[in-house]
């Protein structure tokens, strides 16, 4: 296949985007589409190769799989071996106890459903799993373990539908992705199978689904529009916008506009540029190393230099890149230097070093020994959620069935926890005593009738069931809990929560409302463990929540009990992160099962009208 240097220049412009949002570089929020600008160009070279080797009659699974170790394998074992080590050097007891099954999930190459099945990509804790990127090796390797087969299945037995096949496995693909990116938020970005279209969009140009642009004109005008669409995704694409669905085919046929058309063109020559191409050379190595930077970067507190912080991991990035690049990525691509015998026996010896070292580092449990007991302590926080969150709490997808919702406590139910994630650990909380509840939470989904989050897809049907569910029962008590924070500048939400409580009261319920928790923006647990502050601000937390206060103040009828848990967590100048040395949070905004004790105490005690006006003219 003939060198073009402007591919080199589109790594570039896939890789740098991606390292600069990981550091924090401002106007680079949406560079986590260079992830996505990868695919297609994985798809177009490694298509392009499988399809000449197969029509030529010298295709080899044993030869596609060496080429593949000789480019992935080198520079990826050194990493993890990296990680392991600086990770029993810097990681909290939490994120260490993780890491081996991680390293070994990267070898098998099914990080990405490690990932999907612990956490979202852009939730607090992400940031702090040095192998979080490795979810694309996952993918990819994952798509090569089946296409070449199908490619050469199809050459021999139906080479007329090749193309056809491939273009139906793609239009498949991105239909699921548009599909169920809403409804499945985190496994759409992670899993391959609303992520092989993208692969797909470069095999079919590889495979000359697209008609050659003999215009000069029309060349520069794709090339430029090609530019552009990945551009504007970087640059305007958010932590918010839902992702991969509709928004991935900006960067997608971005990239295969320039892959079709670049060369020759305005944007070919930038793209061919030496320093674009010299990023580009080093963009796998500059990949794998700048997640670890980042994470480690973080625990050791570069983030808190700023700007100075950010330039810092990109530098460093890049050197680790650089040298990655020549002294173990280019060694083992020449075959006179290792030949092929040798490359496995290596790849089998350094996977089983890794594995050696993931499993030691298994059996010490996260190795607590090595921080003091009030550290472990406030680390160990982010285990203190409700024992029931994993059977009665639904994270993505269509909510339960009501008829499986929890009942927690002892007894029959006459009253409903109804929220979003935040009310897990009050329900688990709320039910002591003779007091028994249902649990009724959904996350991302407030209970706001008629409100339709544009991140929750179902939610507004999910809470009309609900609301008809509630009162068709012999429900007395229904308690709304929710995080004000994420939807109070969302149009509509505050209306629909006077909807609810209008409904329930129409309905004969006794409403009770669990107000804001004060908002930390930060992972509380590790930010304690490092020695931070034990407090916020009050000031700063009100103003960021001043719209909900006010509807607190303004739009709840005054019979209505409101508990707030801020009467417990703050004073007048601060509010708690931590009491007798246990974090009061689990992440950056949950309260842990402690705290939503604590702040519950004396839910069913107090009267209606002392829940209320406690704290009303906050």
């Amino acid at each position: 296949m003939i060198y073009r240097r402007d591919i080199d220049g589109l790594r570039s412009l896939a890789v740098l985007p991606v390292v600069l949002f990981h550091a924090h570089v401002a106007g680079f929020d949406g560079g986590y589409v260079g992830v996505d600008i990868f695919f297609v160009i994985s798809g177009y070279l490694i298509t392009s190769i499988l399809a000449k080797d197969i029509d030529a009659g010298r295709f080899s699974l044993v030869t596609f799989y060496e080429r593949r170790i000789r480019r992935i394998f080198p520079a990826l074992f050194v990493l993890l071996l990296a990680v392991l080590v600086g990770g029993v050097a810097i990681l909290l007891p939490s994120f260490l106890r993780e890491l081996p099954g991680t390293v070994i999930g990267t070898l098998l190459f099914v990080s990405n459903i490690i990932f999907w099945m612990k956490s979202g990509y852009f939730s607090g804790d992400s940031e702090q799993k040095p192998l979080l990127h490795t979810w694309s090796l996952g993918v990819e390797e994952q798509f090569y373990i089946f296409f070449p087969v199908i490619l050469f299945l199809l050459a021999r037995y139906a080479p007329r539908y090749r193309l056809p096949v491939v273009a139906a496995m793609a239009v498949a693909s991105l239909v699921a992705c548009i599909v169920l990116t809403k409804p499945y938020p985190d496994a759409s970005f992670y899993l391959i199978h609303t992520r092989a279209w993208e692969l797909f969009a470069g095999s079919l140009l590889a495979l000359g689904a697209m008609p050659q642009i003999r215009s000069p004109m029309a060349r520069e005008v794709v090339s430029l529009a090609g530019a552009a669409a990945i551009l504007v995704a970087i640059f305007s694409f958010t932590d918010q916008t839902p992702f991969p669905g509709y928004a991935a085919l900006l960067p997608v046929l971005g990239s295969v506009a320039l892959l079709h058309s670049a060369p020759g063109t305005l944007v070919g020559r930038l793209l061919s540029m030496r320093l674009p191409v010299a990023i580009g050379l080093i963009s796998y190595s500059l990949y794998l190393w700048h997640w670890p930077i980042v994470v480690y970067g973080r625990f050791l507190g570069l983030f808190a230099l700023g700007a100075a912080g950010s330039a810092i991991i990109v530098g460093l990035s890049l050197a680790a890149a650089t040298l990655s690049y020549f002294w173990v990525e280019q060694p083992f691509r020449k075959k006179d230097r290792v030949g092929r015998a040798r490359l496995f026996m290596l790849a089998a010896v350094g996977a089983l070093i890794l594995v050696a070292g993931s499993a030691a580092l298994w059996v010490k449990h996260g190795w607590p020994e090595r921080f003091a007991a009030s550290t472990v302590a406030y680390d160990n926080g982010r285990y203190d959620v409700s024992p029931q969150r994993g059977r009665c709490h639904r994270d993505e997808g269509h909510d339960r069935p009501l008829d499986r919702s929890c009942v927690l406590g002892a007894g029959a139910s006459k009253a409903v926890l109804w929220g979003d994630s935040h009310g897990v650990e009050l329900a688990k909380a709320l039910a002591v005593g003779d007091h028994a509840i249902t649990q009724i939470t959904y996350s991302h989904c407030p209970p706001a009738i008629g409100f339709d989050d544009p991140y929750r897809a179902g939610c507004k049907a999910h809470n009309q069931r609900v609301a008809d569910w509630i009162a068709a029962q012999p429900i007395d008590t229904v308690v709304l809990a929710m995080r004000y924070h994420t939807y109070q500048d969302a149009p509509g939400f505050f209306q629909g929560l006077d909807r609810t409580i209008a409904m329930l009261r129409r309905a004969g319920k006794t409403v009770r409302i669990i107000g804001p928790v004060p908002f930390p923006g930060f992972d509380v647990p590790t930010h304690l463990a490092n020695g931070g502050t034990p407090a916020i601000s009050r000031a700063a937390w009100e103003a960021a929540d001043r719209d909900t206060l006010n509807w607190l103040a303004r739009n709840v009828p005054s019979d209505i009990a409101v508990l707030r848990p801020s009467d417990t967590l703050c004073n007048r100048t601060s509010c708690a992160l931590a009491r007798d040395g246990r974090s009061l949070y689990f992440d950056a905004n949950h309260l842990t099962l402690f705290a939503a004790g604590w702040v519950t105490r004396e839910f069913w005690q107090n009267s209606t009208n002392s829940l209320s006006r406690s704290g009303k003219n906050m």
